[in-house]
Parts: C-alpha cells; sequence; structure tokens
C-alpha cells in the first residue's frame, strides 16, 4: 500500500459519455459484525468524499469523532462505498445511488473500488 494514497480509494467512469464522473458524492461505511462474525445489516459512515475531475476520491473527510484525518481500514471488517448518481445524471437514471460491498481481508493492502457507470448499468471489479 502506498503512503501516499488511502487504504480504500475509488475511480468512477461514466460510460454512457466516455468521461469521468466528477463531483460524485461518496460515503465509505463500516458494517457491524454479528454474533457469529458475519457482517450485520448495520454500518456506520466513516468517511466522505467527493470524486475530483478526473473521477477519483483524491482524499477522504473522516466522519468519526476522535479521529484524527488519517483513513484506517480494520481487518476482517465489511465495507460499503455509496455513490450518489442521482444528481450526476440529473434525475434521468434507473439508480438513484450504487452501493459497493467489500470485506478487508488484509489491512496492509490498497482497496481500489472502479465503477463503470451509466443511466441504466453499472459495473465494479476490485482494481489494484
Amino acid at each position: 500500500m502506498s503512503a501516499k494514497h488511502p487504504p480504500v480509494t475509488c475511480h468512477v467512469l461514466d460510460t454512457s459519455v466516455g468521461k469521468p464522473a466528477a463531483n460524485i458524492q461518496c460515503t465509505l461505511s463500516r458494517f457491524l459484525k454479528s454474533a457469529d462474525g458475519s457482517p450485520s445489516s448495520s454500518c456506520f459512515e466513516v468517511a466522505r468524499a467527493s470524486t475530483n475531475e478526473d473521477g477519483r476520491v483524491a482524499a477522504w473527510e473522516m466522519r468519526q469523532k476522535g479521529v484524527a484525518g488519517k483513513l484506517v481500514l480494520e481487518e476482517g471488517f465489511t465495507y460499503k462505498i455509496r455513490f450518489e448518481t442521482w444528481e450526476h445524471f440529473k434525475g434521468e437514471t434507473f439508480f438513484p445511488y450504487v452501493e459497493v460491498v467489500f470485506t478487508v481481508k488484509e489491512i496492509n493492502r490498497h482497496y481500489h473500488i472502479p465503477l463503470l457507470l451509466s443511466p441504466y448499468a453499472y459495473s465494479t471489479y476490485r482494481g489494484s
């Protein structure tokens, strides 16, 4: 994991126009664990960001009290990034938001979440 990048990054590309999707609001949340260790349906917000002109999140704004600036992921926990797509498409979309859920298996790895987006479809994969 690079010291200059946060442990999780994302990149949003609007495939309907072949360009990066700027100004998409992104929220990173962490799920609580159930008694058996699986992710519960409850989660809390960890950080927020907006995509830049290149469609990338350059830095996360921390939302947890008492956490000073640096984003830290916890091994074995499940997270989600919620991408607010409604405004980007001016309401002309089937998906008002997209949520991508992933589990952190190793804290020393970088997690990159690309989102390929159009008004009526989206795709994602484990980036590098």
